[in-house]
């Protein structure tokens, strides 16, 4: 009874065990579900092997799922796109270089700068109109 509880033969119908090799790969539950589901796929008595595969199908999609939904949430701007804005927000070019050789590109920075362009631009056009 104990060795069908803590090794079952539908886990071990290869060299390695799957309980192992989801452990030493560190996955995380629901890639770890992926891979059980995966190895016992046609090897679980009484088991259909498309309805393993379909549960395995199920924690995978639900882990591309998480991860689009993340990527969607940081919606950080490119470093292309900060180094064009920085380019565009300080036409002084030595502040660019040095910003480039600094690797200061993060987004706090480039919001404060994107706030400092604002006012230079609008402090500008004010000059222009009382000319």
């Amino acid at each position: 009874m104990a060795e069908r509880v803590v090794h079952p033969s539908h886990y071990n119908t290869g060299k390695i065990e799957v309980i192992e090799a989801i452990n030493d790969w560190g996955l995380d539950f629901n890639l770890g579900n992926v891979v059980k589901y995966i190895a016992r796929s046609g090897h679980k008595d009484g088991e259909d092997p498309l309805e393993a595969l379909k549960k395995a199908q199920y924690y995978l999609d639900d882990t591309i799922d998480r991860i689009e939904k993340e990527r969607k949430k940081s919606k950080a701007p490119s470093r292309e796109k900060i180094e064009k804005a920085f380019e565009e927000a300080f036409p002084d070019k030595e502040k660019y270089r040095y910003a480039i050789a600094c690797n200061k590109f993060d987004l706090k920075s480039f919001k404060e700068y994107e706030i400092k362009r604002d006012k230079y631009t609008s402090t500008q056009d004010a000059k222009k109109e009382v000319k």
